[in-house]
């Protein structure tokens, strides 16, 4: 099976129209059972792209989203949605990062934590036809679970959205009464006509939010066969993050997501003004909305408390010996952020990292005490020194490491806060650095900033 990449005019995405090719040609039984009406935002990468697959259909379609790049995500909700999975890959044009919720059961999650079934997947599947991207489902259905899951979900004190009775009004006027009242007496036979009726009055304007609540309650009531319902920590922690909510005006700005196949540790390597800083920070923004993101300057690590002493006296009495214990615990500190960064990765994280300590940069980060001891060191300075030494041993070898080769007179115009002799100076020592033994990927950074992260994050996709 190959996917073929090309840009249609009515999606503006390569990579969807592909999937959406992919899926017919591979007969799988699927439809977008949700969120078509609103097609430009998860084209721009701001929500996602619900689609329903029958159980037999999945292997066939999981395979698509191989091909297509996708990779699946978890999260610590997920246990509450079993049947529902999480895909996520860049759009190759636009480099937004496209995000496939894939669904085998209608799973609507309420107030509260309660989690609530929709019995209709067949039903919606079976009905499907060929929309302006992927398949949709019966405008009848579309229109009845929209009334349903709304009413489940929303606040009883909150206005229904507008956007979401524009929707309705659309769907509407496509849809049939009598196939919704069928559909209900097949397969949700406790929520009767009446019922359904109610709860669609109650999404109208005008309506108050004490019809809103008993409405609400009626449904719930009749859906109780078909409720998952939390756990007392579950209840706690839904409390608490809907608070979090509320206080900060909106969702969070970092995902808890975690990359199921394994996080990855990145080290982004070169020398002063080759832009490693630059690219980091936006690497990590383009991933955190979508991944457990950590970023971490091992040349620069969090100074603990000792580290923080030593540096005082220094200041004070510039000792020799003060000197090695300040470069000594500098080292640990170095290699406890490592620990953290690389724990980080194993728990389904991405960890971006610079100045990473490696053989090939030693110049630029390594050990010391045993150079500022001179030609004649101490019994003393020999022992900071092996101790040193032994933590820059201990931190593990990265397996993904991009090196940013930057001409030493672009370093110097680039990295103006700094004298340009120690600039230049360091620029020629990473040039010189050889990192044929390691993995290393090496990126020309002398070209537009532009172009040097959409290789960066191409590689790092690729890896992940």
């Amino acid at each position: 099976m190959t996917l073929a990449v090309h840009a249609p005019a009515s999606t503006g995405s390569p990579l969807l129209s592909a999937i959406a090719e992919a899926l017919e040609s591979e007969r799988v039984r699927y439809c977008q059972w949700k969120g078509h009406f609103r097609q430009d935002r998860w084209i721009a990468g701001k929500g996602d792209i619900d689609l329903l697959v029958a159980p037999e259909s999945l292997p066939r379609f999981l395979e698509v989203l191989r091909i297509g790049g996708f990779i699946q995500t978890t999260s610590p909700d997920d246990h509450k949605l079993l049947g529902t999975a999480h895909y996520r890959a860049p759009d190759p044009e636009s480099g937004k990062m496209l995000h496939i919720h894939v669904h085998t059961r209608l799973l609507v999650e309420a107030a509260r934590g309660l989690v609530y079934r929709l019995p209709f997947e067949e039903a919606l599947i079976s009905s499907s036809r060929p929309g302006p991207l992927f398949r949709v489902p019966a405008p009848d259905l579309e229109a009845l679970i929209l009334v349903l899951r709304t009413t489940v979900r929303w606040a009883s004190w909150r206005a229904v959205p507008a956007e979401t009775r524009e929707e309705l009004a659309y769907l509407e006027g496509l849809a049939d009464p009598r196939y919704q009242v069928d559909m209900l007496r097949r397969h949700l036979r406790s929520v009767g006509a009446d019922l359904y009726r109610r709860c669609r009055a109650a999404l109208d304007t005008g309506t108050t939010w004490r019809e809103r609540f008993r409405t609400r309650w009626g449904l719930t009531r009749a859906l109780g066969s078909y409720v998952r319902r939390p756990t007392l920590a579950e209840r706690t922690i839904h409390a608490v993050a809907a608070a979090a909510w509320h206080l900060r005006g909106g969702p969070r700005l970092d995902s808890r997501a975690r990359v199921t196949g394994g996080g990855r540790l990145f080290v982004i390597s070169g020398t002063d003004g080759s832009g490693k800083s630059t690219c980091t920070a936006a690497l990590a923004k383009w991933l955190r909305p979508h991944f457990r993101v950590m970023t971490a300057h091992v040349g620069r690590p969090p100074r603990s408390p000792i580290t923080r002493l030593l540096g005082g006296l220094l200041r004070v009495a510039p000792l020799a010996v003060l000197r090695w214990a300040w470069h000594l615990s500098i080292a640990r500190d170095r290699y406890r952020l490592v620990q953290r960064a690389w724990n980080f990765a194993l728990d389904g994280g991405v960890a971006l990292t610079e100045r990473y300590p490696m053989a090939p940069n030693h110049a630029l980060i390594g050990p010391r005490v045993r150079e500022l001891a001179g030609q004649n060191p101490s019994r003393l300075a020999l022992r900071m020194a092996a101790i040193e030494e032994n933590y820059y041993a201990r931190i593990p070898r990265p397996e993904h490491v991009f090196v940013l080769d930057v001409d030493p007179d672009v370093a110097v115009r680039r990295k103006t806060d700094e004298p340009s002799d120690y600039v230049r100076t360091r620029a020629e020592l990473m040039l010189r650095a050889d990192w044929s033994n390691t993995k290393a990927r090496r990126i020309d950074a002398g070209r537009p900033l532009e172009t040097v992260i959409a290789d960066l994050r191409r590689l790092i996709w690729d890896a992940l």
